[in-house]
């Protein structure tokens, strides 16, 4: 419970945050990478790096010479020190038209180095839903509906149930959404909520019940497999009007 109760809090906190995806329109560069920082300034006869504000709010001072590339294009060789995630705020300094001139450039590090429009929320959550829907579904349908022949009083099967076809059909897709839900579960928390304690820990959930699933699918198989033929020698049985228990 306590691990459904941060997911969720982790789906109020994405809602919350969706509104706020791709309104800057920064560059977006993964974590950990090396990226040139540009500035654009088609008069001037030097520009360069003097500060950078770190995602926590550490200031370093430096001083990077920029490279004129083509035109008004600027740009420095590259910075590396990008673990943290978060917006980098760059103090450049130049001389445009003489005047000795400062402009801060804003440059956004993540861990998938892409950025993400209001649309990728949305579609998370829109997918995220869909799949809890269809778990709850198939959860209570894999809880509800019998698996065994109904029988009477004397314990003698009285008629033969084929909804436990329907029910190992529901258990089998019910654990498949649960094994998409941590797929989709570790993207969101890794990708957009960029919450990497929680995506690690849904990303070892998605493994370990994937591979579950590999071996559980054929099981589930041969199970309603065998269930099927002995169905049908028992309704044969009960046709002849023999008492079977």
């Amino acid at each position: 419970m306590k691990k459904l109760f941060i997911f969720i809090v982790s789906l109020i906190i994405l809602a919350s945050l969706v509104s706020s995806l791709g309104i800057a329109e920064l560059p977006v560069v993964r974590s950990g990478n090396c990226f040139t920082v540009q500035q654009s300034c088609s008069n001037c006869s030097y520009v360069k790096i003097t500060t950078v504000q770190y995602p926590n709010g550490t200031m370093e001072l430096l001083d990077y010479s920029m490279t004129n590339f083509v035109g008004s294009s600027w740009g420095n060789s590259s910075f590396c020190n990008s673990q943290l995630t978060g917006e980098y705020i760059f103090g450049t300094e130049g001389d445009p038209n003489g005047i000795l001139t400062s402009q801060p450039i804003s440059i956004l590090v993540n861990y998938q180095g892409k950025a993400y429009e209001v649309i990728d929320g949305l579609i998370y959550i829109g997918v995220i839903f869909i799949l809890i829907v269809i778990f709850i579904i198939g959860l209570y349908s894999s809880i509800a509906i019998p698996f065994n022949n109904p029988v009477n009083e004397l314990n003698q099967i009285i008629k033969i149930d084929y909804k436990k076809h329907v029910k190992l059909f529901a258990i089998t897709m019910t654990y498949i959404t649960f094994v998409a839900l941590t797929y989709f579960a570790w993207n969101l928390s890794f990708g957009i909520l960029e919450f990497p304690e929680l995506a690690q820990w849904f990303y070892v959930l998605f493994r370990i019940s994937f591979v579950i699933m590999l071996g559980f699918i054929p099981v589930a198989f041969v199970i309603g497999l065998v269930k099927a033929v002995k169905d049908n020698k028992l309704k044969t049985l009960l046709e002849r009007g023999l008492t079977i228990k």
